[in-house]
C-alpha cells in the first residue's frame, strides 16, 4: 500500500503530548516525505505547577491581598514558568521537531525553546502589568486559560469565573455570536442532567437534589447558563471580564 499523508495550511491540536503509544505521521511539506513516529513513549505530564501557583499569587496580589509582592513580581515568575514548562513537556514526550528537523530541508528548524525567547516575549506590552486592575487581571486571567492549554477542565472553571475572554478586548477579544441567536447568556455554565429512571432506588432523593439545586431536567436556551452551581453564582457572564473586588 502507499504511503500517503494529508496537508492542512495550519497546526492541530498536538496529541502525542498526551498519546505517546499512538503512532503518527509527522508534518512535513506537500511534496515532503512521509516520516512516522511508531516509538510508544511514557507519558508526562504536569500538575498544580509553578506557573500556576504564580498566577494566582499576581490574581491575589491584584486583589490587594495583604502579606504579598507586587503582582508583577508573581506574574513575570508565571509567564517564564509556564513557557519552560511546556518546553519541558515537548522534550520528555518527544513531540516532533523537538530537538531535531529530520534533515530533510535545510530551512526546517527545531522547536526546542531558544535563549532570549523569553525575554523578547515579556518586553510586549501585553506581557506587562501597570497597575491598572481591570487590564492586569485581564491579563492574569489569559495566561492562566493559555496554561491550562492541556487542562480543559480548569479552563473551562477559569473562564467561566474570570469572563475573560472579553468583549471588546485591546488584547484578546472574545467573539460575539448574538446576531447568529447565541448570545452569551445562552452558553452553558454546567452539565446537563436527567430524570432518574422511575426505578431507580435513589429516585427521590435525586428528584429532591436537583430541586434544592435550582436545576431543571428540560434543557432550553440558556437554562445551563441560568440555573448555576453554587461556586459559580455571582460570576460575571462569559466576556464580561473580571469583577474588580
Amino acid at each position: 500500500m502507499a504511503e500517503g499523508k494529508t496537508f492542512r495550511p495550519y497546526s492541530r491540536y498536538q496529541e502525542e503530548m498526551l498519546r505517546g503509544r499512538n503512532d503518527f505521521t509527522l508534518p512535513t511539506p506537500p511534496d515532503g516525505p512521509v516520516i512516522e513516529d511508531t516509538n510508544d513513549q511514557p507519558w508526562y505530564g504536569m500538575y498544580m505547577t509553578t506557573a500556576e501557583v504564580n498566577l494566582y499569587l499576581a490574581e491575589f496580589a491584584t486583589y490587594g491581598v495583604n502579606g504579598l509582592q507586587d503582582a508583577s513580581t508573581y506574574f513575570n515568575k508565571a509567564v517564564k514558568a509556564s513557557v519552560e514548562e511546556y518546553d519541558r513537556l515537548a522534550r520528555l514526550n518527544k513531540i516532533p521537531y523537538y530537538g531535531t528537523t529530520y534533515d530533510y530541508d535545510s530551512h526546517e528548524k527545531a522547536i526546542d525553546l531558544q535563549s532570549g525567547e523569553i525575554e523578547t516575549m515579556m518586553s510586549h506590552e501585553d506581557y506587562q502589568l501597570t497597575g491598572n486592575k481591570e487590564l492586569d487581571l485581564e491579563k492574569i486571567f489569559i495566561q492562566q486559560l493559555l496554561h491550562f492549554t492541556f487542562q480543559p477542565v480548569d479552563q473551562f472553571a477559569t473562564g467561566r469565573r474570570s469572563g475573560v475572554p472579553k468583549f471588546n478586548s485591546t488584547i484578546w477579544p472574545r467573539e460575539d455570536y448574538s446576531s447568529n441567536n447565541m448570545p452569551a447568556e445562552y452558553y452553558p455554565r454546567r452539565t446537563s442532567v436527567t430524570d432518574p429512571s422511575p426505578t431507580d432506588l435513589m429516585y427521590d432523593q435525586i428528584i429532591q437534589s436537583y430541586e434544592n439545586q435550582g436545576f431543571s431536567t428540560t434543557m432550553g436556551k440558556g437554562i445551563l447558563n441560568s440555573e448555576r452551581i453554587w461556586q459559580d453564582e455571582g460570576a460575571p457572564q462569559w466576556g464580561e471580564g473580571p469583577k474588580i473586588p
